[in-house]
């Protein structure tokens, strides 16, 4: 679900389906299909639609609140888990700066 969370984000950022699909590296019906799977994973539609992109619903604005969090969350978690492989055994790595008189 995660992954579907980032295109909704995409999405309202480009407000555009094909420059968000090509923002994530897949075709455009490839994401439709993701964002239209994602409805129905959360039982309600997110995204206005007609012939273009018109908008997110009150709950599409709502499910973006929750996208935003949950996506830099487990952005921040990669990061964390990344700087500790940075460390042999992921233990904190004390040093110390001795001045002589």
């Amino acid at each position: 679900m995660l992954d579907k969370l980032e295109f909704l984000l995409l999405l309202a950022r480009e407000r555009h389906f094909g420059r968000a699909a090509e923002g994530a590296g897949v075709t455009q019906p490839t994401f439709s299909s993701a964002i239209k799977s994602l409805e129905e994973n959360l039982g309600t539609t997110l995204v206005e639609r007609g012939s273009r992109f018109r908008g997110f619903t009150p709950e599409g604005e709502r499910v973006l609140e929750w996208a935003r969090r949950l996506v830099g969350d487990a952005r921040t978690m990669r990061q964390e888990l990344q700087s500790l492989k940075g460390n042999d055994r992921g233990a904190p790595t004390v040093s110390m700066h001795l001045e002589m008189p």
